[in-house]
């Protein structure tokens, strides 16, 4: 009996070994026609290829640099998680972010900017814009600002939050896609992190206005758009990620009776992508210190 129970086991196992290895592999196959050059496609094909055993040895965290277009851009981007891998299909294969809520966008946010894919993509639709990209995880700052070297963008480490402070991310290197300040996954673990409120991010930055807010924070869209859209962005676009038994269209319709005009993309009761705008763009506040768009502050 207990001979049976563990070959049944192990079938399982192998099966499901089988199917990860397989579903890589597509991942690595679907990125490659976006890679500029012989030796981009072949190592995005290796590495999906090799994640499984990659995740398990010491150099689970290594990165490999890439050459793709994004948006039209030749970029080199270093890449080494699965997560890396399915947040690229999101921005290149999927086009999550060709249609944009605004145009000609001098003032973007980034936040949850992960490695920084989306950030590029967005920067290659507005190339004359500033990009203010925001991430908490410190396993992946590092990776962020390897990506966005050289470019006008400002890079900040910290999440954001109701109030400022010391907060607590839970992590995963396997699925940092689902980075939070809420524990959703058995496999995350917590590490402390600086938070801010997105009015004090805007203020380190000496920022009047947002052209366009980019939302990708696993949960704090709930909080940050309790009180609708802020007062200094002008339009958005991202994700909303079910929470606390409140399903996603909850809070594109509350974004709606604050009187924006929003468009849903891809839908599912757990999340749903969306982009709005407002009808008319707010008067930016004056601020005693502000200073000119290429003296943006650098983050920490």
């Amino acid at each position: 009996m207990l001979e049976r129970e563990s070959r049944r086991s192990l079938r399982e196992n192998v099966v499901a070994l089988s199917g990860h290895f397989f579903h890589n592999v597509g991942v690595g196959r679907r990125l490659a026609p976006h890679a500029v050059d012989l030796r981009s496609k072949l190592t995005l094909v290796a590495l999906a290829s090799a994640l499984q055993v990659k995740q398990r040895t010491p150099w689970r965290r290594a990165t490999v640099p890439v050459d793709v277009s994004i948006g039209g851009v030749v970029r080199r981007v270093h890449v080494g998680a699965l997560t890396d891998l399915e947040v690229m299909v999101e921005v290149l294969d999927r086009g999550e972010y060709d249609e944009l809520p605004c145009a000609d966008a001098e003032v973007i946010v980034d936040l949850g900017a992960h490695v920084g894919l989306a950030t590029l993509r967005l920067l290659a639709a507005n190339p004359s814009a500033h990009v203010i990209a925001v991430e908490p995880d410190p396993f992946l700052i590092d990776q962020l600002r390897a990506n966005v070297s050289g470019l006008p963008v400002t890079v900040v480490h910290a999440a954001i939050a109701e109030q400022p402070g010391e907060r607590t991310l839970y992590r995963s290197d396997t699925f940092s896609w689902a980075n939070s300040l809420e524990c959703v996954m058995p496999v995350q673990v917590p590490v402390s992190v600086r938070a801010m409120t997105f009015d004090e991010l805007l203020d380190s930055c000496s920022c009047a206005h947002v052209d366009l807010l980019k939302v990708d924070i696993e949960g704090a869209e709930w909080s940050l758009f309790s009180r609708g859209l802020p007062a200094r962005a002008q339009s958005v676009i991202g994700e909303v990620h079910a929470r606390g038994g409140r399903e996603p269209h909850e809070l594109v319709d509350l974004l709606t009776a604050h009187g924006l005009t929003v468009e849903i993309g891809r839908a599912s009761p757990k999340e749903l992508t969306f982009r709005a705008s407002r009808s008319a763009r707010p008067t930016p506040p004056l601020l005693a210190d502000s200073a000119p768009r290429q003296a943006f502050a650098k983050g920490s």
